[in-house]
């Protein structure tokens, strides 16, 4: 009987535990970043990622607009984990702004790292500054 109900308990989790790999976009991983959705009541279209605009959590003086719906997280690993190498800035800001593009996104705001990711907002801009 003890044996059985550690048994169950084993099998629940464990899947339990792989649950929760059910949320992540795994699609996303071969572009470089994963995205978590916020907003699910404004749908926007996919934006030009050459017109999104980065804001560091650690830059203060720089201003991001005033007024804006928040649409969800992008996510990139600060390594390549195929290659096990550091990214460069330029290759992080160009995952960075093609995850924001994809949400229809035209600014990452509060972007900081955690647990070797590049971590930022999406957020879509109602008016100007």
């Amino acid at each position: 009987m003890l044996k059985k109900s550690i048994s169950t308990i084993l099998v629940a989790t464990g899947i339990a535990s792989l649950g929760g790999c059910a949320s992540m976009n795994y699609s996303e991983m071969k572009n470089g970043f994963t995205t978590s959705k916020i907003d699910s009541i404004h749908h926007y279209k996919p934006t030009n990622p050459d017109q999104v605009k980065l804001f560091y959590k650690d830059n203060p003086n720089a201003e991001s607009c005033s007024k804006y719906n928040v649409l969800g997280h992008v996510k990139v690993d600060s390594y390549d984990s195929f290659v096990g190498f550091d990214r460069s800035e330029t290759s992080m800001n160009k995952y960075l702004k093609s995850g924001t593009a994809s949400l229809g996104g035209n600014e990452l705001i509060n972007i900081h790292e955690v647990d070797q990711k590049q971590v930022g907002l999406a957020v879509r801009c109602l008016s100007g500054k």
